[in-house]
């Protein structure tokens, strides 16, 4: 090359190189200042704000969030608010693969910012797993929350996990870890400003190409108290917990907690990448204050600066931000300087009429502290995307601490358009750290043509829609989300919606795949999935193979059906390609068209013909592979079974198409001569059994083996009838195949040899890398085999179907399609792998009968792809173009995980002295006392002993009474992540709705729910009239009830609205959840509207309404007098799911449950309540009045006025008058009606002024809810609730010292006939808190029982003690009503609860979180009902119908409980109880706890007689039934009293006789084909011994599997053993019409259920001789028992040859018999009858038999014997003994024989 070429050659590489050069700068120039994208948000703050949506709707509707403190952190204060995130201690450990014991030593933090993380990326259109390994970026500003810091209460097994569980880098480094992100992972903490720096941060490496990707936000949860004390020492906290930010009244911030994360992207990558953009992060920058007024001072010149560099970053004037998301905490010293920076920076150069909009979050959630900043982030990108700015709230006027003249900046006291001006809007969101750090960020509008998720149009189409989870019930919860998620909006795409599953959302293990059209049918799907159902058009289940191979499978003829491939033709183009093709290539050998035999054209030829049925096959098998081709799965192997092998040999790719038409249409043709020459049967035996069961006939042989025990016979008819005769005789299953041209695959197919062998010896094989296993030879074979000669072969060979599939699978091929137009070798296939031992082998066909388009097709496919196999789901959307578009995130199965460190124990301090000395003291035993303290004389002591003893009895009453005080408060209730409202809802509403009533149906129906409007005549309701109406509605999903809503016009109207909603529902029938809503019914707190009476009304109904009829009741739920969007919103997360929470308050900040706490008295008043002048008490002169009185008179009241029904002529009176006289009071006692106005007002004139108000008065029927009438209910309220209003309101201008109204428990927790009693003491409870909302004094105690003739008398005292309500000694409960006058405590509840008696009552018939804070309630609640009224009392709630399944529930509760499980969830009410885990220990345990239940003894052997919770639930119901009526001995003349009689009379011969003649008149069954559902055996015991047991019982007693229970407990775990079931002993079950009836069911059970591999018989007393006969039976089936064990059985079963024993065992059946219950009826009798008469002489066998004889005979006979060949073994025992307490020897010395004699 010349000098010159060289130099020339360099000067265009410099130049190239300077161009790459500047082409770099300039792309690096760009980036440094490219705009970010924020792509998707996720979030957990205050107000159960749990998305972005949900945080814009709680900010948009100006909702206070701030709660009290959580009780669930085992915080010690009472006192205190701030903002808490929902459930902050639930996490799904599993599924990110985290262990319980780490996930409990974890930061709440690391585990929330798991759970957004994973959001985060959903909501974005990211499918996580997919980004494992890729260059995204974890920025997280936090720091550490104290959890677990100090080591204390960490369980020695979690050590390890402190050190990544705690410290704060691993907040960014756990979310790395866990999803494999390999950008950079950066924890920042610079306190509240952290958040924003994160964002900074992930902003520029997102610019530096270190990420490509990044997630950013902050966290904080808090786990301890330390900040709130912190700023109280600072003097930081606003006293109310409220921030006032920028407003004249801050005096401080709030502090909460909170988690916020934005999926971040470059601008220009997302617009590439096609994800929807929400906003644009343009600039940020971040400073320190430096050497300010203090550390924790901000610098006003520092805030200056960072917002100017944030504007410069983002290439912006101060005049294009048009908001800010301010610092704004609230405190009077960061306030004004943030202001006064903004108004230097942004408030200057700005137009006059657009001023800066000045706001912070930190009003409605409080500072959230290192997640304040994203949260205002996340605030201001919902705000451009809504066009409104919101307003702050707790700020009527700005901070006057701020010259607001010097710039254009205005505090948003109002909420604010955000209009469009042509720019994009633009905020500032502002973030200060305590410890000086600022920053700052910039937020624009994302840019107009971002990629929306709106719907396109296009035709309708059968879409696949894949789901999947990390387990069962996560997989339910997900189908129920996404469910509701397209009910809520109908406008989706079921293409859009499939598309977005696949391309977003990750595979896990739990899979279903559903194959619809519209959503309508996908809803529906997913509604039958989401409660554990099996819908139609769906495939759901888990991965079961291996990884293995794919082998495609064509069958021969038989497969087809009429219009078997129209619909799919039309549903698939490549399918109906495929056909055309196939059409084509068979043009030139038949005279029809394949395809529009296929399409079912009008006047297309006929598939009865045989030469047109196959090449219509094969046209439809191979078009049916190609479509599983162009899904992705493609064989490896193919193999056909007859005709089936020509389809396999194309598809492989061995022949061409014109080949392939030409074999199978000469091939057909040529079959014509031979049709109706022969036929065809299936015989199942193996196929050795069936060459030589065939033998006597030449004119027969075996044409096909298709499986281990399943052979096709061919040949001539005339033979073939006669060997299905014999097959018949021999009960070997065998059947006619019909539709059979011939005799296929026999010697008759030889006359066509020379004729095949000539038309086909054009074909020419070819070679493909597709495998041909040929079911001629039963091997793979070379394809280049495949000449006419072959298929000659293939016509007169058997089909070695069994043998060609064995090999597949021993060669590991895993996945068999079956491409056919109908499954005819599924079952086969799976016989041979089962046979071969071969586990998670998937079978799956193609298209069923009648179910033949491309739905099938896409299920088919589903269940290939659950089972393992890669799919290649987009080509199902080919042609669609569908659109990516925001779906449901996944639904976490979240558990509790919080280490609450448990105070450490009291020290002992029993003191046998000092008790001894305090019991001499309160005894005043001064002689005893100077002995015990070993004082010489007692009189010095005698001067202070009185005051000492009377101190001592005083504190112990305190302490008495201090147990009986308890209180409701209310706790913020989480509801998760807002879930759609599903399903139809019927709603009632007054026929005049108001505006409150039309939002609730608009928040309803937005939410997804469809809603049927009910107006209602509240003013006129009749139940008669209301069920009549209800009758003609259809049955819905749920029931609202807003008829509290309309205005009361007269006493009770609420309540009687609410008593006859719920009985017409009843007397209609309809079981929908039910549930009420009130409007300020109750207070939540002290800032809350005072509640209305007449609203409570409705909740006291309601909690009985709860208890009695618990099956068809949601809940009641409470808003406040003004609703809005938000409340109406969170009423509709109610109604979606509200857990156990049935008793719920929606506020504006949150959801609220109700709860019953301890109130203990506390330290003593300043001032005590005295007693003076004149004082009412109305039900003076009955029992709870009378004490109050004595009460009032010995404190000082002078005057005491005492009113009843019947006023001096009360039984009584007198005497009491005279008692009270005696005390120095005056006594007045008047006739008064407290009802009735005119007496009242006339009583009141006369009266000097009064002091104070007692109201005593009421009545208190028991009576159910369905039973109370309107007049009862107007009884009930004219005494409490009318007399109680009439009495405020005619002393309301009076200065009453107190005002005291008597209540009653039953207005706190319900109670079962107490609902017209329950809702008129809610009211008075309602009505004190009006009244002291007024000013005015009140206190209502709801009070137990009382002793003595108060409350608790006669049979109500029994009933309460029943439940746990222990009656009060008055005088104590007098001085729990003066404590309360002393406190000036507005409501009280005073009782004496016995817990462990009550909780399992009350929670009997539905689980109620309104004990859950009471340590002792909550605690016996998780255990099995302990009393007899656990179960027995909660079904006398219960109408019949819905008894069963709630004793269903309970038992599945108590068996979870026994046997360890966490939940009743683990245990199916189907479930074979005996294979979960039983045995003897378990069984009593059971049986104790059950006794203890419906107070009856319930035998230990009752779970293995009735074997699943549904049997178990229905004997439980036969035995409480008979708990009303008098235990009465069993009437004589009963088979039962025979039977006894016999054995006494010695005739029991004659009875036996007497029983069979009876069961002559029973049902009877032949066979096992006979039975609708042929019993199972069931499994008592499970391990890996080679040879299991399967065991007969005996047919004499109650007997059952029960019989083995203590033998196969011995074995559990060693070896399998299974009990074969004797039918007839059970009431409803038929008796078997012979021996070999039985026998057909033992057999079969062997077959399904113990399979193939070693086993003995075994059978115990007279189930031996059935064992011995199954044992021959079996042989002659082929089927050979290793061996027979006989427990104690003789060789004959007629009496005569037990002889002398008779008497004695008879004798001990009795006696074990009777200790029975009577779940067997009298059908065990007839059936020992039958089973005696049957035909069981034993027969010779060949396998081996051992006898096993009780070493003590019973009574004088001798040992049991055996005719036949045997071994035999004695052992100790007698007959009975050696299967009762002696069965774990028993069985130890069978099976250490089997080990022996079989095993060894």
């Amino acid at each position: 090359m010349s000098t010159e070429q060289k130099l020339l050659d360099y000067l265009k590489r410099v130049t190239a190189d300077l161009h790459d050069t500047r082409e770099r700068l300039r792309s690096a120039e760009a980036a440094a200042g490219e705009p970010v994208a924020v792509v998707s948000m996720a979030c957990r703050y205050p107000g159960g704000a749990n998305s972005p949506e949900e945080l814009w709707r709680l900010v948009a509707d100006e909702v206070d969030a701030i709660t009290p403190l959580p009780v669930d952190r085992g915080w010690d204060a009472a006192d205190g608010e701030g903002g808490f995130i929902d459930d902050a201690g639930h996490f799904d450990a599993a599924f990110f693969g985290i262990s319980p014991r780490e996930a409990l030593t974890m930061d709440p933090q690391q585990r929330v910012l798991l759970e957004l993380a994973w959001e985060a990326l959903e909501r974005g259109g990211f499918d996580p797993a997919a980004l494992r390994g890729s260059r995204t970026g974890v920025f997280v500003g936090g720091t550490t929350s104290g959890y677990g810091l100090d080591g204390e209460g960490v369980a020695p097994e979690a050590e390890g996990y402190v050190l990544t569980g705690t410290a704060p880098s691993v907040l960014s480094g756990r979310v790395a870890y866990t999803l494999g992100l390999e950008g950079p992972a950066l924890t920042i903490d610079t306190a509240c400003s952290s958040s924003l720096v994160a964002l900074h941060l992930a902003m520029q490496s997102l610019r530096r190409g270190e990420c490509a990707l990044a997630l950013a936000g902050g966290v904080t949860v808090l786990a301890s108290l330390a900040v709130f004390l912190d700023a109280k020492g600072l003097d930081a906290a606003a006293a109310e917990s409220r921030c006032k930010a920028f407003g004249a009244g801050a005096d401080g911030t709030a502090f909460a907690e909170g988690a916020g994360l934005l999926t971040l992207e470059l601008l220009s990558d997302a617009e590439r990448n096609g994800h929807e953009v929400l906003a644009v992060l343009r600039g940020s920058a971040i400073n320190q204050d430096g050497a300010s007024n203090g550390l924790t001072a901000p610098s006003v010149a520092a805030q200056q600066r960072v917002i100017r560099d944030a504007l410069t970053s983002a290439r912006l004037t101060a005049s294009d931000v048009d908001a800010v998301e301010a610092h704004g905490t609230g405190t009077s010293l960061g306030d004004p300087i943030e202001a006064t920076a903004l108004l230097a920076t942004l408030g200057q150069g700005r137009p006059a009429d657009r001023p800066l909009r000045l706001g912070s979050i930190k009003s409605n959630i409080g500072h959230s502290q290192a997640a304040a900043g994203v949260a205002g982030v996340i605030k201001m990108v919902q705000a451009m995307r809504h066009g409104l700015v919101p307003r702050s709230l707790h700020v009527t006027e700005p901070t006057p601490h701020v010259d607001w003249s010097s710039g254009a900046v205005e505090v948003l006291t109002k909420a604010m358009p955000w209009p469009e001006t042509g720019r994009p809007r633009r905020a500032g969101v502002s973030s200060f750290g305590l410890s000086g750090t600022n920053a700052h960020l910039i937020v624009e509008q994302a840019p107009a043509g971002t990629p929306s998720p709106v719907a396109g149009s296009r035709p309708a189409a059968t879409v696949p829609w894949v789901l999947s989870a990390k387990s069962p019930a996560g997989l339910r919860a997900q189908a129920a989300r996404l469910r509701a998620y397209i009910d809520a909006e109908p406008g989706l795409d079921p293409a859009d919606v499939g598309h977005s599953l696949l391309t977003t959302r990750s595979r896990f293990t739990h899979r279903a795949v559903l194959a619809a059209d519209t959503l309508e049918e996908f809803s529906a799907r997913l509604g039958v999935l989401a409660e554990g159902g099996e819908p139609d058009g769906a495939a759901h289940g888990s991965p079961v193979r291996a990884g293995g191979r794919t082998v495609f499978v064509f069958p021969g003829q038989g497969s087809q059906w009429p219009g078997m491939g129209a619909k799919l033709y039309a549903d698939s183009a490549i399918f109906a390609e495929s056909v055309r093709t196939c059409d084509a290539a068979f043009a030139s050998y038949v005279d029809f068209s394949v395809a529009a035999v296929i399409r079912g054209d009008e006047g297309a030829a006929s598939t009865d013909r045989l030469d047109v049925v196959q090449p219509v096959l094969f046209t439809m098998m191979v078009s049916l592979a190609e479509l599983w081709r162009s899904h992705g799965v493609r064989p490896d192997a193919v193999t056909g079974h007859s005709q089936g092998e020509i389809a396999a040999a194309y598809v492989a790719g061995a022949l061409t198409l014109d080949d392939a038409a030409r074999i199978v249409a000469l091939r057909s043709r040529a079959l014509l001569e031979i049709a109706g020459q022969g036929g065809m049967a299936s015989v199942s035996l193996p196929h050795a059994e069936a060459s030589a069961l065939i033998e006597p006939w030449d004119g027969l042989t075996v044409a096909a083996v298709n499986g281990p025990a399943l052979c096709t016979v061919a040949g001539d008819l005339a033979q073939l009838e006669e060997l299905l005769a014999l097959c018949e005789q021999r009960r070997v299953r065998s059947r006619r195949i019909p539709g059979t041209p011939g005799a296929g695959h026999s010697p008759q197919v030889e006359v066509l040899r020379e004729r095949i062998l000539r038309e086909l010896a054009p074909v020419r094989p070819q070679q493909t890398e597709v495998a041909f296993h040929s079911t001629v030879t039963g091997a793979r074979i070379d394809p280049a085999e495949l000449t006419a000669a072959y298929w000659y072969r293939n016509m007169r060979q058997p089909v070695l179907f069994e043998p060609a599939l064995r090999g597949l699978i021993d060669d590991g091929f895993d996945l068999v399609v079956e491409a056919a137009p109908h499954p005819l070798l599924r079952n086969a296939v799976h016989a041979i792998a089962e046979d071969a031992g071969a586990e998670g082998v998937a079978v799956v066909g193609s298209l069923r009968r009648e179910q033949g388009g491309m739905r099938q097709f896409l299920v088919s496919l589903g269940e290939a792809f659950i089972a393992g196999t890669e799919v290649d789901w987009p080509a199902a959307f080919a042609g669609a173009e569908p659109r990516r578009i925001p779906l449901p995130t996944y639904a976490f199965q979240r558990r509790r995980y919080w280490n609450i460190r448990q105070a450490e124990p009291a020290p002992a301090t029993a003191d046998p002295v000092g008790g001894r000395f305090w019991e001499l003291v309160g005894d005043q035993d001064l002689t005893e006392l100077a002995q015990l303290i070993d004082v010489p004389d007692p009189d010095a002591l005698g001067a202070v002993l009185p005051a000492l003893s009377g101190w001592y009895r005083q504190r112990a009453d305190l302490s008495v009474v201090d147990s009986w005080r308890y209180r409701v408060e209310w706790r913020p209730v989480g509801l998760g992540t807002s879930t759609p409202l599903t399903g139809d809802w019927l709603v009632l509403v007054p026929e005049a709705p108001d505006e409150d009533v039309a939002a609730v149906l608009r928040a309803l129906a937005d939410r997804g729910a469809r809603v049927y409007e009910l107006p209602v005549p509240v003013g006129d309701l009749r139940r008669e009239t209301l069920a009549e109406r209800f009758s003609g509605l259809p049955g819905f999903d749920g029931v609202l009830s807003l008829l509290a809503f309309e205005p009361e016009r007269r006493p009770g109207q609420r309540a009687l609205a609410g008593l006859v909603v719920v009985q017409a529902l009843g007397d209609a029938g309809h079981t929908a959840p039910l549930w009420l809503c009130t409007k300020a019914a109750v207070a939540t707190g002290t800032a809350d509207t005072a509640p209305d009476p007449g609203q409570a009304t409705v909740w006291g109904l309601a909690l009985s309404a709860a208890l009695e009829y618990p099956g068809r009741w949601g809940g009641i739920v409470d808003l406040p007098p003004v609703t809005g969007d938000r409340v109406t919103g969170l009423l509709a997360d109610v109604l979606a799911g509200a857990g156990d929470e049935d008793q719920l308050a929606v506020r504006a900040n949150g959801v609220f449950g109700r709860r019953l706490v301890r109130a203990p008295a506390g330290d003593e008043p300043e001032s005590r309540w005295q007693p003076r002048g004149t004082v009412l008490i109305t039900g003076g002169t009955g029992a709870l009045g009378g004490h109050v009185a004595r009460w009032l008179a010995a404190g000082g009241a002078e005057h005491l006025v005492l009113t009843s029904r019947r006023g001096a002529q009360a039984p009584g009176a007198a005497e009491l008058e005279a008692e009270l006289s005696a005390l120095g009071a005056k006594v007045t006692i008047v006739a008064c009606e407290a009802s009735d106005r005119g007496s009242l007002v006339e009583l009141l004139d006369v009266l000097p002024p009064l002091s104070a108000v007692v109201h005593t008065a009421g009545i208190a029927p028991s009576v159910p809810l369905d039973e109370t009438t309107p007049e009862l209910l107007a009884d009930v309220f004219d005494g409490k609730v009318t007399g109680a209003e009439l009495l405020d309101e005619l002393t309301a201008g009076s200065p009453l010292d107190a005002f005291v109204l008597f209540s009653s428990g039953a207005g706190v927790w319900g109670g079962i006939r107490q609902g017209a009693y329950a809702a008129s003491n809610a009211a008075l409870d309602a009505l004190a808190e009006r009244r002291r909302a007024r000013g005015l004094a009140a206190t209502s105690i709801a009070w137990g029982g009382w002793d003595g003739d108060g409350l608790a008398v006669g049979p109500y005292r029994a009933a309460m003690l029943r439940r746990g309500v222990r009656p009060m000694a008055p005088e104590l409960a007098v001085r729990a009503l003066a404590q309360a006058l002393d406190r000036g405590e507005t409501t009280l509840t005073v009782t004496d609860m016995d817990w462990p008696v009550f909780a399992p009552v009350f929670t009997a018939t539905r689980p109620s979180r309104l004990l859950a804070e009471l340590t002792e309630a909550a605690a016996v609640a998780e255990e099995p009902a302990e009393s007899e009224a656990g179960i027995a009392a909660g079904l006398g709630a219960l109408p019949p119908d819905e008894r069963l399944s709630f004793v269903v529930d309970q038992v599945r509760a108590v068996v979870a409980a026994v046997l360890g499980h966490p939940d009743a969830t683990a245990v199916e009410p189907g479930a074979h109880l005996l294979e979960a885990g039983f045995d003897s220990l378990t069984a009593v345990d059971l049986a104790k706890r059950l006794t203890a239940g419906i107070g009856r003894p319930v035998r230990s052997t009752a779970v293995f007689e009735f074997g699943t919770p549904v049997e178990l639930a229905r004997h439980l119901l036969t035995l409480v039934g008979e708990r009303a009526e008098a235990a009465s001995a069993r009437p004589a003349g009963t088979l039962s009293a025979l039977y006894e009689r016999a054995g006494e009379l010695g005739r029991i011969d004659e009875f036996i006789a007497l029983l069979n003649t009876a069961g002559t008149f029973l049902p009877t069954f032949g066979c096992a084909k006979d039975l609708p559902s042929p019993p199972e055996a069931v499994r008592l015991a499970e391990g890996p011994a080679p040879t299991r047991f399967v065991c007969v019982p005996p047919f004499v007693g109650k007997t059952g599997p029960q019989q083995y229970s203590r033998f196969a407990a011995e074995l559990r775990a060693e070896r399998d053993l299974f009990v074969l079931p004797l039918l007839g002993f059970l009431t409803g079950e038929p008796l078997p019409a012979d021996a070999g009836a039985l026998l057909d069911v033992h057999q079969a059970a062997i077959e399904e259920q113990v399979g193939e591999g070693p086993f003995v018989l075994v059978g115990y007393s007279s189930g031996g001789v059935i064992a011995h006969a199954l044992a021959r039976r079996l042989e002659n089936e082929g089927i050979h028992p290793a061996a027979v064990i006989l427990l104690d059985t003789y060789s004959q079963v007629d009496l005569a040859a037990i002889g002398d024993s008779i008497a004695d065992t008879w004798q001990g059946l009795i006696d074990r018999d009777r200790t029975a219950d009577d779940a067997w009826g009298e059908a065990w009798l007839t059936a020992m009858g039958r089973y005696f008469n049957l035909a069981w002489t034993p027969e010779p066998i060949s396998a081996p038999t051992l006898l096993v004889r009780a070493a003590e005979p019973l009574g004088d006979g001798g040992q049991a014997t055996w005719t036949l060949p045997h071994s035999t073994m004695d052992i100790p025992g007698n007959h009975f003994g050696i299967m009762e307490n002696g069965a774990a020897d028993t069985a130890r010395a069978i099976s250490d024989w089997v080990v022996a004699e079989l095993e060894s």
